[in-house]
């Protein structure tokens, strides 16, 4: 009896939600059209250093709808780019933006790729103490980076070099974290320079700070884009394509649209919007989300030919399918 009653209330229910299933207009609650059909979005995470002018691609491939577009959203994770590395490979990390690290870990036997450069001339400025006007003049003092083995320290190494100083000898590189933290070492005096970028080379200047070297005009270096380990790249192809249709897109949207990209660009960098705007208009991306082969390879002291740590397959892929540039 028990069991008679319980198929009797279970018919029943089925014929009263077919129903109001039926009876229910367009869009009402019950109807399965729209967004509520629609399947839910593949969240992917990415590791990043900071939220700056390198990440706001991937800031606006969220807010403009782009990675919706492909089925997809981003959940943006602040880490150190040290500890970004075992995240990756450990998979709570989707992909990661420090390239640099990736590619040094791929030469250490990481089974690692960069699949886009987002950057591939160093938006780092040495910016010095008011009372020190030459980078000659830091001989016997500091200066505040990320952490040993970055991208940083080849970046402030190389440009000592330039100048006559040998990093480690005549000038300290002291470890400090983030873009921020460096900032604030220096602000604070407690650090005679730092190298900065975007925003805070803007701050550093509003404020007195003397800017010595401007990286990008002495030296080539991938700095930033996407790496992603070898088991996504075989097994997820399809997803990282997808991922660089709406970074790509999101691309020629910055491009074309200054104001918005300083709209949406300012609350995400924590910046007022004339600050964003300096920022933007100076930053320079890569060309076309490759590196020279040859840059690729002095980065890691050409101890691995470039074939072995890029893959541009998803990118020639998704520079098709959107029409770049």
């Amino acid at each position: 009896m028990s069991g008679s009653r319980t198929r009797l209330i279970a018919v029943a229910a089925a014929l009263a939600l077919a129903v109001v299933t039926a009876c229910a207009p367009s869009g009402a609650p019950g109807a399965p059209s729209g967004q509520a059909a629609s399947k839910p979005l593949k969240m992917l995470k990415i590791g990043v250093g900071s939220q700056g002018l390198n990440e706001l691609p991937l800031q606006v491939a969220k807010v403009k709808g782009y990675l919706a577009e492909e089925g997809q959203d981003l959940d943006i994770v602040s880490i150190e780019a040290n500890v970004s590395i075992a995240a990756l490979t450990a998979g709570e990390l989707d992909m990661i933006n420090a390239v640099g690290s990736a590619m040094t870990a791929a030469v250490g036997g990481q089974p690692l790729k960069v699949v886009v450069f987002n950057v591939t001339a160093p938006a780092h400025f040495i910016v010095a103490q008011a009372d020190i006007k030459s980078i000659e003049q830091l001989k016997g003092g500091n200066i505040a980076i990320t952490n040993p083995g970055s991208a940083l320290e080849r970046i402030a190494v190389e440009l000592l070099k330039n100048h006559g100083l040998q990093a480690g000898k005549d000038v300290e590189l002291v470890s400090a974290g983030n873009p921020s933290a460096r900032w604030t070492a220096l602000r604070q005096k407690a650090v005679k320079a730092a190298l900065l970028q975007f925003p805070e080379v803007i701050f550093a200047q509003n404020e007195g700070f003397n800017v010595l070297i401007r990286a990008y005009d002495e030296i080539q270096q991938p700095q930033n884009g996407v790496a992603v380990t070898d088991t996504m790249l075989q097994t997820r192809r399809a997803e990282i394509t997808a991922f660089l249709r709406a970074y790509l897109k999101a691309r020629k949207f910055m491009k074309a649209n200054l104001e918005e990209t300083i709209k949406i660009g300012a609350p995400f960098m924590e910046v007022d919007p004339e600050i964003a705007r300096k920022s933007i208009e100076l930053f320079r991306y890569a060309a076309d989300g490759t590196a020279d082969d040859k840059d690729v390879e002095t980065y890691v002291s050409n101890k691995k030919r470039a074939s072995e740590l890029v893959d541009y397959g998803p990118l020639n892929e998704a520079k098709k399918a959107v029409g770049w540039p």
